[in-house]
């Protein structure tokens, strides 16, 4: 004690479940949390095997030995003054009703594991969706009024892996104030209609995180960002990337199906995230005479 060292004292009994509490042992003096640990975990196999081996489990105070991970008796105790169970004489009994105690529950705020469920059970989330927005504090809140009549998934995706992703890249923690929930809503709502892509929309949420106060809509009309839906114009674009890559068109045409990517994303460069996606394959695989059939194969 004198160099400042930890002690601590551990009471360990153990049970069938369902069954009543058994002896109570307490071990003296363990000096580490890996002591504790240890001692805690070597007093349960030492009354498991006692108990079934019908042997009594005494209440007595034990030490624990390092060198051979098991614990030893020090003292038997026989009952509540041994462990200098006293009366306080100035506290007087505390009798709580049922009803005091169901209105302190009632008044407790959604506990972590009951959260953890109903959001889960609700919105069927994965896993690490789940457990990131329990881990950023208010961003289940500010999950739950985004989502409100939009998709699931698009807003869970977009919240979890591209808002917090750019925060944190940028040092920041996660923040109503950093990208406001009507804002953020309104990005998801120009990603779902179509308005943008996946791409421009990411571009949007950067200038949200920098200060960008508008909604999502004024941002693209602004900068023009808006995504092509002129299918001639698209077509025009599908036509001039093909006839730069002769070869690839050969190779795909031949069975390569994954050069498909190759133009699309050539294309989405050249209208610089503009073009639909979508739109885009069809198009290319109604000039290419790739069916979906084929490209499955």
């Amino acid at each position: 004690m004198d160099e400042g060292s930890m002690r601590c004292d551990v009471n360990v009994s153990v049970r069938e479940v369902g069954q009543p509490f058994g002896s109570r042992c307490e071990l003296k003096n363990l000096n580490s949390i890996k002591s504790v640990v240890d001692a805690i975990d070597a007093e349960i196999v030492r009354q498991i095997a006692s108990y079934e081996s019908n042997e009594p489990v005494n209440q007595e105070t034990r030490g624990y030995d390092v060198s051979t991970g098991k614990t030893f008796r020090i003292r038997t105790k026989e009952g509540s003054p041994d462990y200098r169970y006293m009366p306080e004489p100035d506290l007087p009994p505390l009798v709580l009703s049922k009803e005091w105690i169901q209105g302190v529950k009632n008044g407790l705020p959604e506990l972590p594991d009951v959260r953890r469920d109903r959001i889960m059970s609700k919105y069927h989330l994965t896993p690490i969706e789940c457990n990131t927005m329990m881990g950023e504090q208010g961003m289940v809140e500010y999950f739950e009024q985004v989502v409100e009549g939009r998709s699931v998934k698009n807003v869970a995706s977009w919240l979890v892996h591209e808002l917090l992703g750019r925060l944190h890249t940028r040092g920041r923690e996660f923040g109503a104030k950093d990208v406001s929930v009507s804002q953020f809503g309104s990005l998801i709502d120009c990603f779902e209609k179509g308005l943008i892509s996946a791409k421009i929309g990411k571009s949007v949420l950067n200038l949200m995180i920098e200060g960008d106060t508008r909604d999502a809509e004024a941002i693209v009309m602004e900068k023009g960002w808006q995504q092509l839906d002129n299918r001639s114009e698209m077509e025009k674009l599908c036509e001039a990337t093909l006839s730069r890559h002769p070869d690839k068109v050969k190779a795909l045409q031949a069975g390569s199906v994954g050069l498909l990517g190759f133009f699309v994303g050539q294309i989405m460069k050249e209208s610089k995230g503009r073009a639909n996606p979508v739109v885009l394959s069809q198009i290319l695989k109604e000039k290419l005479g790739v069916s979906d059939q084929k490209r499955t194969k």
